[in-house]
């Protein structure tokens, strides 16, 4: 029976713990599929009434009560008014509230006992299950027992999470509404009553849940503790089949469980609060491995290929469960243990169980053995964990709690399966040995494929011909590579195919190409790209196999002793199980070697299968030295290409690709910058000329990063001095405002170098920047050593502006101020003589207007200058 209105909790945090490691992880995938929100809305959030009106039953406290953090004796007593207090579910932990306290925290349960029972020598109980990490029980402000020591002061309370049934003196109890108040101790920010086998109501049927729980626990411990031992016994005593060693860890796990969530309190009374942290360790321990096991487990019974992410999930739980460890030392470790990484154990339970039950189906699909023997025990297991969600959302009122049972048949299945695939095991082994008939029949029949092998070999050349007219049709080594590895995944069921190619200076075969390896891991496939061979000693076998020319089978890698051969590292590290490898030779010198692959599985080739294969790579050779030769025709092609576009712009390099020559062009409207070192040949006589190189390289190449960003082309650096323009090749209506944005960009950058350099008590020279826009000329000057260059007397002006101009100041002329007047702030210097030039109207730019800039800055636009910016773009 349960009490009227009772509100269920979810079962999502660290706390609420199942009665072993398998249970909790399997009930935590079923919850997580039902949000928390939809629990706690059974059947409102009103505070739930508890009737008390026979002593023949136990009702279950659930629901939302009055809670309230801090330490008051009032808060015990029946008069308190607790309405201002919040509403927190129980059973859970109050962090499940967003509360998160390291200290005392006060429940409030009203109940109500019927006047035909109180004052007649009523016999009542109280069941108080795990209560995080010490508590206290008070009825109407009396005190009646509890666990532990609740104290204010962490270091005088003392922790004990067992259960405790807690008898109420009928002269205690009142007629109609009573209070039942429980002061809690936490261990660090999280505590609460965390179970859900909180009960009140006759003490004999309190006394009986009590019997009930401890009575199923200690069966369980000890199931579990004999099954361990045996099938660990079991595979010790045959080390074949690790179903049974991975089914007696489960076990072995699940025996620490139930020992330390019920029991080690007891047998650790005497360490104080440390027995505490060993019951909290006891259970922690086997929630972090159960997960790795079970899936373990099911892999090696159905024979299921490993699931590495999965694998490596389960691993990572496991290493959060021994960092529980760290709240011997610390509480800041538990804390942020149950906070955060307890949920993330969660997570892996979850996946793991759901790859259970997906695998166990597929396991019936494909009718493999046991498979439907232990889909009876995870269905019943399954429905007894529904029962459960049903029985405390007061959908099934008749019902009790069956997770115990469900998960003790549920090992005994397991068990059964195993004995059965045992059983099997000895009957088939028998057989074997009794039927010598059966094995000579099956040696007639491997000749029999032996003749049929011989007689397919006349095929085999056709396929030979037709192999080598493909691989001659492209001279793409890519595409090479790959149908090598389509043709022997259809015809040798071989994984994949490596190719590692002569790099003649270093006398290396290095990696080319790799197929068939993209499930696997980065690491991995990073490992087999820097993996050389070099053709001296240090190559190893493949060294060996290349001098005599001949191909190299491994079905397993053993009989390499040398654990610096770079073939040894492939099975180590990259995970290769088998392999052929067989040099590329032409003319007389190995020129590639071509590797066959497979992970974690024998290949298996017969001896025709290895000729085979081997006259595919004599074919291979010549294509590849082909397709080799050709590469490095198009790598030397590229390299000119690119040297030529570190010269000429991509347009007038075209030009001069396709026609032999560059014709000279007129730009009506191009924006010129010249910038300055000032200080540069004082500073420069006191640096190395290495030191001095350094420094005009870092910071021209910084130029050339913000020319390239805002489309400016570089020109040419004389000196100190670096001039380029925008506007060109491709003419455009945006080049002075470019010009401007990159001059900002210069300054800001020589201005942060001046501060580092300054802070460091190191002289830097100053930048002086001159812009100037108009008309120029630009072509490509000379024939043995070529530039392309501008002329006209805006690039005269330009030198002008930044040569009067001040350091650490950007100087433009009236024409470029024109431009750019709607975009930038600018200071009017007056009328400057240039030489040359007689009085030049200049300005200096200081930086975007206001309105225009994103930053304090102002050398980044927003929004606003993006939309003026284009629409001078797309002016005609």
């Amino acid at each position: 029976m349960k009490a009227s209105g009772e509100i269920r909790s979810s079962w999502t945090r660290p706390g609420d713990r199942a009665r072993s490691a398998p249970l909790l992880l399997a009930l935590a995938a079923v919850l997580s599929l039902v949000s928390p929100e939809f629990l706690r809305a059974q059947p409102s959030a009103i505070e739930p009434s508890i009737r008390i009106s026979g002593v023949d039953t136990a009702l279950l406290i659930a629901g939302r009560f009055p809670f309230a953090t801090g330490d008051d004796p009032l808060y015990a007593s029946l008069s308190y008014d607790d309405s201002e207090w919040d509403r927190i579910m129980v059973p859970a932990l109050w962090q499940n509230a967003g509360i998160r306290h390291a200290g005392i925290g006060w429940y409030r349960i009203a109940f109500i006992v019927d006047d035909n029972l109180a004052g007649a020598g009523v016999d009542l109980s109280i069941m108080v299950p795990y209560v995080l990490a010490a508590h206290e029980v008070y009825v109407n402000g009396i005190k009646l027992g509890g666990r532990g020591r609740v104290d204010p002061d962490f270091e005088r309370s003392r922790y004990n999470t067992t259960p405790v049934v807690v008898r109420i003196p009928a002269a205690v109890i009142r007629d109609g509404r009573n209070i039942l108040a429980i002061r809690v101790r936490s261990y660090g920010q999280v505590g609460g009553i965390a179970l859900p086998d909180f009960y009140i109501g006759g003490s004999a049927a309190v006394q009986d849940r009590l019997q009930r729980y401890l009575v199923w626990n200690s069966l369980l411990a000890g199931a579990c503790l004999i099954v361990s031992l045996y099938f660990l016994t079991l595979y010790v005593a045959q080390r074949q089949d690790r179903s049974f060693m991975y089914f007696g860890l489960t076990a072995l796990m699940s025996f620490f469980y139930a020992l330390g969530s019920k029991s080690i309190d007891t047998y650790a009374h005497d360490f104080g609060n440390a027995s505490f942290l060993i019951h909290e360790t006891t259970i922690q321990t086997p929630l972090a491995f159960t997960p790795l096991f079970m899936m373990r487990f099911y892999q090696h019974f159905f024979g299921l290929r490993r699931r590495i992410p999965l694998e490596l999930l389960a691993w990572a739980c496991a290493g959060l469960g021994v960092m529980f460890y760290g709240s011997y030392v610390s509480r800041a470790v538990y804390d942020f243990h149950l906070l955060y990484l307890f949920p993330l154990i969660f997570v892996t339970g979850t996946a793991v169980f759901f790859y259970l039950v997906a695998a166990n189906f597929r396991a019936v699909i494909r009718k493999a053995f046991g498979a439907r023997t232990l889909m009876v025990g995870l269905l019943a297991f399954v429905g007894a964990i529904a029962n459960d969600l049903l029985h405390h959302q007061l959908v099934f009122e008749g019902t009790t709690r069956l997770y115990e049972e469900g998960f003790t048949f549920f090992t005994a299945v397991m068990a059964v399966a195993l004995g059965m695939k045992l059983s099997r095991t000895l009957a088939e082994t028998d057989r074997l040995n009794r039927d010598l008939d059966a094995q000579v029949l099956e040696r007639t029949q491997e000749l029999h494929q032996a003749v049929l092998e011989a007689k397919e070999a006349g095929s085999e050349v056709q396929k030979l011909n037709d192999f080598t007219v493909k691989i001659n049709e492209t001279t793409d080594l890519n595409g090479i590579i790959n149908y090598i590895a389509a043709h022997v995944r259809e015809y040798f069921d071989i994984d994949g195919v490596m190719l590692y190619i002569l790099h003649r200076p270093s006398r290396e075969m290095r990696f080319f190409q790799v197929v068939g390896q993209e499930d696997r891991p980065v690491e991995q496939r990073e490992f087999i790209q820097r993996l050389v061979f070099p053709l001296d000693q240090r190559g190893g076998m493949v060294a060996a196999l290349i001098r005599k020319g001949r191909p190299l089978y491994m079905p397993r890698f053993r009989g390499v002793i040398d654990p610096h051969d770079p073939i040894v590292k492939l099975r180590a590290v990259a995970g290769v199980e088998s392999a052929m490898a067989i040099p590329l030779v032409v003319q007389g010198e190995a020129i590639g070697l071509l590797f066959f692959t497979n992970f974690f599985r024998k290949m298996g080739l017969s001896r025709q299968s290895i000729a085979s294969i081997t006259r595919f790579g004599e074919q291979v050779a010549g294509a590849v030295y082909s397709s080799s030769l050709l590469r490095q025709v198009q790598l030397e092609r590229e390299k000119s290409d690119e040297l030529l576009l570190n010269i000429l712009p991509a347009e007038v390099a075209l030009e001069l690709k396709e026609t032999g020559a560059v014709q000279p062009l007129g730009y009506e409207r191009v924006t010129v910058l010249f910038t300055d070192f000032v200080g540069f040949t004082k500073i420069a006589e006191t640096m190395a000329p290495e030191d001095l190189i350094r420094e005009l390289d870092g910071c021209f190449t910084q130029f050339d990063e913000i020319a390239a960003r805002f489309g400016l082309e570089k020109l040419k650096t004389i000196g100190d001095a670096y001039m380029c323009a925008g506007g060109l090749p491709l003419a455009n209506r945006t080049n002075a405002i470019d010009a401007c944005l990159a001059a900002l960009e210069f300054q800001a950058f020589m201005n942060q170098m001046k501060s580092i350099k300054g802070g460091l008590g190191l002289p830097f020279w100053s930048l002086r920047i001159g812009l100037h826009t108009g008309p120029v000329t630009a072509g490509v000057v000379g024939k043995n050593k070529f530039a392309y260059d501008i002329w006209g007397d805006t690039v005269n002006t330009a030198s002008r502006l930044e040569s009067t101009g001040s350091p650490d100041r950007i100087n433009i002329s009236a024409a470029t101020y024109q431009l750019v007047r709607d975009f930038f702030r600018c200071e009017f210097r007056g009328p400057i003589e240039a030489k040359g030039k007689g009085q030049i109207d200049m300005y200096f730019l200081e930086g975007l207007l206001p309105h225009l800039a994103r930053d304090q800055e102002a050398r980044h636009p927003n929004d606003l200058f993006r939309e003026r910016y284009k629409a001078v773009d797309q002016m005609r």
